[in-house]
């Protein structure tokens, strides 16, 4: 009887730690940080300033993500450091490919000659005054991604994200699709 009740409690705390095998991540993101209006046919598409970098850090539990990023993209008279927290619910296909969907806040804080601005730089901005109004100044983001996963131990990761119209402050929260982003990210599975 002993026996039995070892190999249930040991079954039962198998299946969850089986769901959650890749539990933490952390990467790299790459992007094209122009948005989709952006991608016309001009010369400036191929300009090394349109593309975004950043680190990203994820915690997988069950079929949840909860995802850290921020990425860095210079401008011409300054960087934007975009900010990123997201919660997306995913499934795995084979155990290779993931798909996920889910809603983000995007806190973007600007650089601009030397002063501190928030709110997206396609806006106006605001002067940096503190958390609760760069909270006030972010933007809703919905995602969907697409991830492959090598070997158990690296996941490249395709996303695609639409920010809200406006921000919190306005209430506004209708896609905007002329500044979808697509990026590219490669995360190592650490546990």
């Amino acid at each position: 009887m002993r026996k039995k009740l070892i190999v249930l409690v040991l079954l039962i705390a198998l299946v969850p730690f089986s769901l959650c095998a890749d539990f933490l991540e952390l990467g790299l993101n790459l992007g094209y940080s122009k948005g989709y209006s952006a991608m016309g046919g001009n010369s400036e598409f191929w300009d090394w300033r349109n593309i975004s970098y950043g680190p990203d850090l994820r915690i997988n539990i069950f079929f949840l993500r909860l995802d850290f990023s921020s990425q860095i993209a210079p401008l011409a008279d300054g960087i934007v450091f975009d900010n990123n927290i997201g919660l997306d619910l995913y499934f795995k296909v084979e155990d290779f490919i993931r798909i996920s969907a889910g809603v983000g806040i995007s806190m973007p804080i600007v650089q601009k000659n030397g002063e501190w601005y928030m709110g997206y730089y396609g806006s106006s901005h605001q002067a940096f005054t503190g958390f609760k109004e760069l909270v006030e100044n972010s933007h809703l983001t919905y995602r969907i991604g697409l991830g492959f996963i090598i070997n158990d131990t690296m996941e490249i990761d395709l996303k695609y994200s639409v920010p809200a119209t406006g921000s919190f402050r306005e209430d506004n929260y209708v896609p905007s699709w002329e500044n979808s982003a697509l990026t590219l990210g490669l995360s190592f599975i650490l546990v």
